[in-house]
């Protein structure tokens, strides 16, 4: 039993070296580039559609609702 618990213990142990030496090695073949990328603008226009449409969904299931019907 000690025996096969060593092996897996040993496997593991080198499944994790084997996994961190990819690791070092996929970042020399492609290095990791910093997101540069501004943030992005935010459309006013396309935020008042999207409020103005949850707004909508909000008022009629509170509707429905309130008339009793079921969901």
């Amino acid at each position: 039993m000690g025996l096969g618990m060593g092996f897996v213990f040993f496997f593991l142990c080198l499944m994790v070296g084997a996994i961190r030496l990819l690791t070092k090695l996929s970042s020399f073949v492609h290095p990791h580039q910093a997101d540069t990328a501004s943030q992005p603008q935010s459309d006013v226009q396309s935020d008042d559609n999207i409020v103005a449409a949850i707004t909508a969904a909000i008022h009629h299931h509170n509707q429905l609702k309130a008339n009793g019907a079921k969901i």
